[in-house]
């Protein structure tokens, strides 16, 4: 299988370098064996984030070739082969003398704007403005595990925004790198596509498709299976224990179901999208009458101590106060903030801070019971 991969690669190589002109034909055709081999590898499955990019790149040329925009046809082809062979190489864990590296994303995207005279074709701004939205939204994605929740979507939403900046490519005619830029209407069904996906990977991230009331870019942040119930797993595991002749829990034993949410910087009340998940907490304990519970708050290393250990007794209680809302007695809920310390990663960059800025739930007390 490495000969193979190293022999297709060698081949897509000759087209980027070669003397002879090509035609745009000739480099779908061969964007389409490129696919259909990444294809046959099973890339779809495998490599699914660069499988999407090659498979978007490939219906952008044949879009561009229509409408006799040959060039940009051209650029969109031998993007589609390089994803590809990308998908290919990380399929195989391979590594290529073509600099084939497949980069964990691909968000290198830029759209340059010329200003005349300092005005701005109020067109041309309006495309700017559009895609540096689109552009942060993407990024925002990517802080809530999109590569993991919705690699297709996001491959599709970052090629079509991609090509709105501009196509580079290597012509095979000179083996110079160049740039070709869409038309206008071009760029704005684009963004529009890109804005679809972007909207689909979000879906995609937010979504709970096993059912267990917790968000997809939450069970990949606690290292739990996104396609696998926790709640079902509860269960099962509960059953098995009802067969041993006693049944006891140690103090402060981590729940089962995954317990933990996160706060904005200085903050205590509770983000949206965590409820759900506090509500899950909330069956867990109705069902389980037998059960205390301990909430420890905790922040990041910004502020004094003293301020930190009152934001963090904070952020416990406010969860508190929710469970008691959802019908849980305040008897069965002990609650400490811990302040700066417990940190789950260091605080050098705004997503480690975040995830340190936490509330965690703990099983305080079980009673013992004997089987029948």
């Amino acid at each position: 299988m490495r000969k193979f991969i190293l022999t297709t690669i060698f081949l897509a190589g000759n087209l980027l370098t070669a003397n002879a002109s090509i035609t745009v034909t000739e480099l779908l055709d061969e964007a389409q064996n490129s696919m259909k081999s990444a294809f046959e590898s099973g890339c779809p499955e495998l490599s699914p984030y660069e499988y999407a990019k090659a498979e978007t790149y490939y219906k952008i040329a044949n879009e561009e070739t229509s409408k006799i925009n040959l060039l940009a046809g051209k650029a969109a082809a031998l993007k589609s082969i390089d994803w590809a062979l990308k998908a290919i190489a990380k399929r195989y864990g391979e590594e290529t003398e073509t600099n084939l590296k497949v980069p964990f994303r691909s968000l290198n995207i830029h759209y340059q704007v010329k200003i005349k005279e300092k005005k701005i074709n109020p067109a041309e701004a309006r495309i700017f403005t559009e895609f540096e939205l689109l552009k942060d939204k993407i990024e925002d994605l990517y802080s809530k595990h999109v590569l993991e929740c919705s690699p297709k979507n996001i491959a599709k939403a970052e090629t079509y925004l991609e090509v709105v900046g501009g196509i580079k490519f290597v012509d095979p005619d000179t083996g110079i790198e160049k740039k070709v830029k869409l038309t206008r209407i071009d760029q704005i069904i684009f963004l529009n596509k890109a804005k679809k996906f972007i909207a689909l990977a979000r879906k995609d991230v937010f979504s709970d498709n096993d059912k267990d009331g917790v968000p997809c870019y939450m069970e990949v942040e606690q290292g739990t299976n996104p396609n696998i119930s926790d709640i079902k797993k509860e269960r099962k595991e509960i059953k098995h224990v009802k067969k041993a002749k006693h049944v006891f829990i140690e103090k402060e034993k981590p729940l089962k179901v995954q317990a933990r949410i996160h706060f904005d910087f200085n903050k205590y009340n509770i983000k949206r999208e965590y409820l759900p998940y506090l509500n899950v907490i909330a069956r867990y304990l109705k069902t389980h009458e037998e059960l205390k519970v301990k909430i420890i708050g905790y922040t990041d290393n910004i502020g004094s101590k003293a301020y930190n250990d009152k934001l963090a007794y904070k952020r416990a209680k406010v969860v508190k106060d929710y469970l008691v809302k959802m019908g849980i007695p305040a008897s069965r809920i002990e609650i400490v903030g811990r302040g700066k310390e417990g940190y789950l990663f260091d605080n050098k960059n705004w997503l480690n801070r975040f995830t340190n800025r936490r509330a965690e739930f703990f099983v305080m007390e079980v009673s013992t019971k004997k089987g029948k």
